[in-house]
């Protein structure tokens, strides 16, 4: 099962999208990729390997994605993504870290940017970072089940509910973002959509200005993420693409934040 971690991490006014996945059984690797602006700038493969031939535990294997994650941003918030550029080397094969007495110095122009585990330690900041949340869910497309779907160490299912496909609303805290236009999203379809961010009061709602994020995520595609602001009246256009995509998970997540306030509403894109 292919699941994984996006988290965006700001330093300096700068920020970076990280993405760490699961590659699969077929191709055991742990990646991790640092984006900036839509431009790859580091990343990061770890191989599993011994965790198949000692027999597969789901998971430990859970527990490494999210420890590899974790070390990744705790990386970019102590300000060294200068040395996520120029560390490389390849996919090895998960070993403690204490068996490694001293971080290897690489060469700064070798390319792409790849660390073991037992280099992870190196990157660990002075202060223990806090938990690191997954910043994105994308669900498995299944039959309107019964009841929820159990969950395990290793998958998170998002137990949204959908509203009506031609306005949907989504609340959390004092803001409510308003979906108009909504429809079922598949690989490579075009999106087209007008969103209204809302305060919530006691007295009713009040149109806001919002700076709203607009991320286009998957495990087979390079994220798309669009920075919008809406009009006095709380109101902005979306016009773009979905990447093609026949395997793997994908969603559309939506983010406004206004005085300090945020939402967000997430939406299942189906392979096309």
């Amino acid at each position: 099962m292919i699941t994984g971690y996006n988290t965006d991490v700001e330093h300096d006014g700068i920020v970076y999208h990280v993405q760490t996945e699961d590659k699969g059984l077929e191709t055991p690797l742990l990646l991790s990729l640092v984006y900036s602006g839509g431009a790859i700038l580091a990343s990061k493969r770890t191989s599993y390997q011994d965790l198949i031939d000692a027999g597969f535990d789901e998971p430990v294997l859970a527990e490494r994605l999210q420890r590899q994650h974790r070390l990744i941003c705790a990386a970019i918030n102590a300000g060294r993504v200068n040395e996520l550029k120029k560390m490389s080397g390849p996919p090895r094969t998960y070993a403690p870290a204490v068996a490694v007495s001293e971080p290897e110095t690489l060469s700064e122009d070798t390319a792409p940017f790849v660390l073991s585990v037992e280099r992870n330690e190196d990157l660990t900041p002075s202060y223990e970072p806090p938990p690191v949340e997954p910043e994105v869910v994308i669900p498995a497309p299944a039959p309107p089940p019964t009841a929820p779907p159990p969950q395990s160490a290793y998958t998170v299912y998002d137990s949204r509910r959908r509203g009506a496909p031609t306005e949907t609303k989504d609340v959390q805290g004092s803001l409510r973002i308003t979906l108009l236009g909504e429809r079922n999203y598949k690989g490579g379809d075009p999106v087209e959509l007008e969103l209204f961010v809302a305060e919530v009061t006691a007295q009713g709602e009040t149109p806001v200005a919002a700076t709203v994020s607009v991320k286009i995520l998957g495990t087979a595609f390079r994220p798309v993420i669009l920075s919008l602001k809406t009009n006095r009246q709380g109101g902005v256009s979306l016009s773009t693409k979905i990447p093609n995509f026949k395997t793997g998970r994908a969603a559309i997540v939506i983010r406004a934040t206004a005085g300090g306030e945020s939402t967000e509403t997430r939406r299942v894109i189906h392979p096309g």
